[in-house]
């Protein structure tokens, strides 16, 4: 008996200590865990979950037909690529400024579009047909350089229409632009016949040759 009498006591008491920690433990496993549950479920969310402008556009744009929706969605794709296509210019080519203002513009119309879509239509052109061209005119001119250099000329030109089209932007920005530009059309159609076949870039070639054939005679001189 008397040894029960002390054996009962420290026992008791170790799983008394036991009980303390584990609850301890457990009260602390809880919060841990409903932190880290937190955690996973904001990671896991869909971009844009917590934010209310982007609920907000969603709202918005919930009775817009798939196709403008579809037109949409392009648009935002697109302004990337060019965006993209325009940092392969030097730092020092106005062009590259041009075309990334062109993406501002297209940008700023586009979240318009997406808070009043009953602009859309207004604003389809500059989302869809303009834009486009601008991504090909970059793209296109970008390859040229690097298949062969520059053609000054048709650089200037380049240049001269990608500024109008940073015109052209900025008016339907301020929804002032409601008719087609003919005249700028007509000269982007021109400028892409111009740079998009092959002929340019073997023009480009023997330029380049050109001027290395040049460059090696005057040396040897």
């Amino acid at each position: 008996m008397g040894n029960h009498k002390i054996v009962s006591p420290v026992a008791g008491a170790v799983v008394a200590v036991g009980l303390y920690l584990g609850l301890g433990w457990l009260w602390l496993a809880i919060p841990a865990g409903l932190v880290a549950w937190g955690a996973l479920y904001v990671m896991m969310a869909p971009e844009g979950a917590f934010d209310p402008r982007k609920r907000k556009i969603e709202e918005t744009m919930a009775g817009v037909p798939e196709q403008f929706r579809k037109e949409i969605a392009d648009a935002e794709d697109r302004i990337k690529a060019v965006r993209k296509t325009a940092y392969a210019f030097p730092g020092d080519e106005p062009i590259r400024d041009d075309i990334l203002k062109i993406t501002e513009h297209a940008k700023a119309i586009l979240e318009d579009v997406q808070h009043q879509p009953k602009d859309y239509n207004r604003m389809r052109k500059a989302l869809t047909h303009y834009l486009g061209h601008v991504e090909t005119i970059a793209g296109r001119l970008t390859y040229l350089r690097k298949q062969g250099g520059d053609d000054p000329e048709l650089m200037e030109r380049s240049r001269a229409t990608v500024k109008d089209l940073v015109g052209v932007f900025e008016q339907y920005r301020s929804k002032m632009l409601e008719d087609e530009v003919f005249d700028i059309d007509a000269r982007i159609a021109l400028l892409e016949q111009e740079i998009g076949g092959e002929d340019i870039v073997a023009k480009l070639k023997r330029d380049q040759a050109a001027r290395a054939a040049g460059s090696g005679s005057d040396g040897a001189a």
